[in-house]
């Protein structure tokens, strides 16, 4: 179980020129923005970098690599997720606001794990059909108070970074 610890901070930059400076940095990175919700709702923007841990398909493979690695077959994508999920849970003081975990995309094509249902044929693509990476440090912007959070999980003291 990771513990989640949270720092306060100001900048002039803007979520976005924060994240242009993080991807030269990581080809690994994601920007969820929230920039343009409507006023009542909670208004976050979270910006990851390095994953410690990634999982992806490519055809018939679920590959994980990072902290831990194996190569499964596609179809056990749920159970090595779910399995994955349960033992990088961070235990959080209830934030507001996500602090850490997998994110990522499913591809249309994973509709054949839930569904029978067949595709064409298609040309062969670099991109995967599922990606997640497990991030353990997240920049999260705060639209409201115009703040940023700094969340870390750590295990004994250490992020999964310094861990591997």
């Amino acid at each position: 179980m990771q513990r989640v610890f949270v720092a306060h901070f100001k900048s002039f930059l803007s979520p976005w020129q924060v994240f242009q400076s993080i991807e030269r940095e990581s080809s690994q990175c994601f920007f969820l923005d929230s920039a343009g919700c409507a006023k009542n709702d909670p208004a976050f923007s979270y910006l990851g970098i390095r994953p410690f841990l990634e999982v992806s398909i490519h055809g018939k493979n679920l590959k994980v690599s990072g902290r831990e690695k194996g190569i499964y077959p596609a179809e056990h994508f749920i159970e090595v997720m779910r399995r994955l999920l349960n033992k990088w849970k961070a235990h959080s003081k209830n934030y507001p606001f996500f602090t850490g975990g997998a994110v990522g995309f499913l591809g249309y094509e994973t509709a054949r794990f839930f569904e029978d249902i067949h595709f064409r044929k298609k040309l062969s693509s670099e991109s995967p059909d599922l990606y997640f990476g497990f991030y353990d440090e997240v920049i999260i912007f705060d639209h409201r108070k115009n703040s940023y959070h700094f969340a870390v999980q750590a295990e004994n003291g250490k992020s999964a970074q310094e861990s591997s």
